[in-house]
Parts: C-alpha cells; sequence; structure tokens
C-alpha cells in the first residue's frame, strides 16, 4: 500500500501557513514567514517561478525523509496539474540530496480523498501548526538553491 501524501494551504498562499501530511501521521508545516523568507531568496538568485514547486518537493523530500523505507511508495496528490513531471523530479533529486535510495517508480501522483489520514493530518497540522515539525528557510533553501 502506498503511503499517502497530501497538502492543506497552498505554498504560494504566502499570507498563511502550509501543512504537508503523510497517511503514516508524519507532517512538515512551512510558516507564512519562512515562506516569505523563501520567497524572497528566490528572487534574489533570478529564479521567482520556482518557488512554488521547489518549495512543495523540499518539503514533500523532508517529509519522505521522516519515514523512508526502500519498499514503500508513495502517492501525492495532485496540487499543481500539469506539473507533475517536473515535480517528480524535483522530489527524486531533493530526496537524493537527503541521501535516500528512492526510485522513480516509488513515487506517484493521484488524487487523495478526504476521508484520507493524510488529508484529516494536514488540515489539522494546517490548523495547530506543532511546533516539532516546523521547517525553517535553511532547510528548505539547503535543498533548493545548493
Amino acid at each position: 500500500m502506498a503511503t499517502e501524501i497530501d497538502q492543506s494551504g497552498k505554498v504560494e498562499y504566502t499570507s498563511h501557513t502550509t501543512a504537508i501530511a503523510d497517511s503514516s501521521g508524519n507532517s512538515v508545516i512551512v510558516t507564512k514567514s519562512t515562506k516569505r523568507t523563501i520567497q524572497l531568496a528566490f528572487r534574489q538568485a533570478n529564479r521567482p517561478r520556482l518557488f512554488v514547486y521547489e518549495t512543495f518537493c523540499a518539503a514533500i523530500a523532508i517529509l519522505i525523509s521522516k519515514s523512508f523505507s526502500p519498499e514503500q511508495s508513495y502517492l501525492i496528490d495532485t496540487e499543481y496539474p500539469g506539473k507533475s513531471d517536473l515535480l517528480k523530479g524535483l522530489v527524486l533529486k531533493f530526496c537524493r540530496k537527503l541521501g535516500l535510495k528512492i526510485q522513480t517508480s516509488q513515487i506517484s501522483f493521484g488524487r487523495i480523498s478526504k476521508n484520507s489520514i493524510a488529508d484529516s493530518t494536514a488540515h489539522t497540522e494546517f490548523v495547530m501548526a506543532k511546533v516539532s515539525s516546523k521547517l525553517t528557510a535553511e532547510q528548505v533553501l539547503s535543498l533548493v538553491l545548493a
């Protein structure tokens, strides 16, 4: 069975926190201030259009690293239609930067239902924003701009 991954609060909405969670109960939070710091770094690096995709994928890679298993597959909710190939490549790249021996076949995109544990965990984390799961701008930028 695949571990489902869902997002609550889009990355591009920098006035809100973003929560990304999986069906195992793991989550990562990107606060609005962290997103603004990351967005500024992308602007300064002359890559503003990649901010959303690379931040989203870096957060997913960090989430996957929390419970990675070579036998596990990961089903990511289709948040950005038409961008699956780009997102898959970025997730794989960032996972490998984190030292995970992940295969292309382990990542797929599809619809995650509202009854999914990943969806309810992401929504709960979006509302509660636990301190222990918050990502820093440095964590994300070390993956995307390095």
